[in-house]
């Protein structure tokens, strides 16, 4: 995982409720492993992150699993705890 940015793009359509799209982590174990996710929870986009200081969570109000062409864009910058999703 790259330890300054990630920018994730990923177009998609989907009737399943929930679903892993993406996910991506490093060869640490415990509270300080680092990680990241996008999926599917309660039809709505989850991007889940942890750069070694906790867990964070952004899920989108919009429902997603609705079978029409949905386009997320994720990043994070740096070691922040803000991140940013859009779709």
């Amino acid at each position: 995982m790259d330890p300054n940015n990630n920018y994730i793009y990923i177009k998609f359509a989907t009737i399943k409720s929930n679903a892993l799209m993406l996910y991506n982590y490093d060869n640490q174990t415990g509270e300080r492993a680092e990680f990241l996710a996008l999926e599917i929870a309660e039809e709505r986009l989850r991007f889940s992150y942890n750069l070694g200081s906790g867990t964070y969570k952004l899920t989108t109000a919009k429902k997603v699993s609705d079978g029409q062409f949905h386009t997320v864009i994720a990043r994070r910058a740096g070691m922040v705890r803000n991140a940013a999703m859009r779709i």
